[in-house]
């Protein structure tokens, strides 16, 4: 056999609310993903967060190197880019229920990838960090448990020149609407993904952050300057947009609300409740939040489909499967990416990640 998928950790119920689980990983062959599989059992109909909140750092370190670092938000935005997917939650939202979440660290530009790959053997002490709170989608939650699993080479020899790494590099509030913040970008590791999220709870990510621009020592070039809302439509072309079903219940008090991943404004819902109610949205559906409302107290399945996951732009710095075409840094005096707030300004977040080539 030339792969397995082995589960590196058990399905484990960490018993406390909050904290972080350390998994070493004690895996001599070479490792092209590892994914977090999460569920979280929901005890209202409705969430005050998403899904991907209860996770709130997902770190691999060896030693006091850090290898990858990320937000469940960030990586699941970064897993949907990178390997162009369109469901990774759900669908049961329904009181009571299990819900489940994926969180994938990909060494990889895709499963299997020979030439870039996690080598335990490069390394000396790697661990899997998971830090966690299980109120965060839902204050009323009781039970959650995760379980890790390692997509690895088993008798195939391979020899990959490097892995890829990410990292969120900041994260701060703008002081106020419109305002500017330059950032300056590390330059020792060739860039392959650059993403910006423009978080604020109900508004769309064009709404906190409206323009990005990226420059190279002073201004001397101008790799990219966009806004925001415009750059989307055009990546329309390119993306694959998110598209996840939806189980839950409605009461007869009629409104009722769910966090998604899609975020960009007027997200599409369809709801087919089972009986003769009738389900609709009382407001537009945007920011990663959805309001609908039913006739009487009825379980309702559907889908929704948007775009922006969790808030989030992609910015590819050349084309992704190409190591030679990926933005080299490394040889440049400063690189600087400027945002630009939007009409939240100081209401909403933005945070910057970065997808890295390291070679061995």
């Amino acid at each position: 056999m030339k792969y397995r998928t082995t589960e590196i950790l058990d399905a484990s119920d960490p018993s406390a609310a909050t904290g972080t689980i350390v998994v070493p990983l004690n895996i001599q062959d070479p490792i092209s993903r590892i994914t977090l599989f999460y569920k979280v059992q929901l005890l209202s109909k409705a969430t005050i967060a998403h899904f991907a909140a209860n996770i709130t750092k997902i770190e691999l370190t060896d030693g006091s190197d850090v290898i990858y670092s990320l937000s469940g938000y960030e990586c699941q935005a970064l897993a949907v880019y990178d390997r162009r997917v369109n469901a990774m939650n759900g669908p049961d939202y329904i009181a009571g229920s299990w819900s489940t979440a994926m969180f994938p660290i990909d060494f990889g530009r895709f499963k299997f990838d020979q030439q870039l790959a996690l080598v335990p053997a490069h390394f000396h002490n790697l661990l899997l960090k998971v830090t966690y709170n299980e109120d965060l989608v839902d204050a009323a939650v009781a039970n959650h448990y995760f379980e890790v699993f390692a997509d690895c080479f088993d008798e195939r020899i391979i020899s990959p020149v490097g892995y890829l790494s990410a990292k969120e590099w900041i994260e701060y509030t703008p002081s106020g609407a419109s305002a500017y913040k330059a950032v300056d970008l590390p330059t020792d590791e060739i860039i392959r993904r650059i993403q910006v999220r423009g978080y604020q709870e109900k508004y769309a990510p064009d709404s906190c952050c409206s323009e990005v621009r990226l420059t190279e020592e002073e201004k001397k070039r101008v790799v990219f300057d966009w806004e925001t809302i415009k750059y989307e439509e055009v990546q329309q072309a390119d993306e694959v947009p998110i598209i996840e079903r939806v189980c839950e219940y409605a009461d007869a008090a009629g409104d009722y609300n769910k966090f998604i991943m899609g975020t960009d404004y007027m997200v599409t819902y369809v709801g087919m409740p089972r009986a003769s109610q009738n389900v609709w949205s009382p407001d537009y559906a945007d920011g990663g939040y959805l309001l609908r409302s039913c006739g009487g107290t009825e379980m309702v399945q559907g889908i929704y489909v948007g775009r922006l996951p969790h808030h989030t732009f992609d910015f590819p710095m050349g084309n992704p499967q190409d190591l030679d075409d990926w933005y080299d840094v490394t040889s440049k005096g400063s690189v600087v990416l400027r945002l630009r707030a939007g009409a939240q300004g100081a209401s909403c977040i933005h945070s910057v990640t970065l997808q890295q080539f390291r070679r061995y």
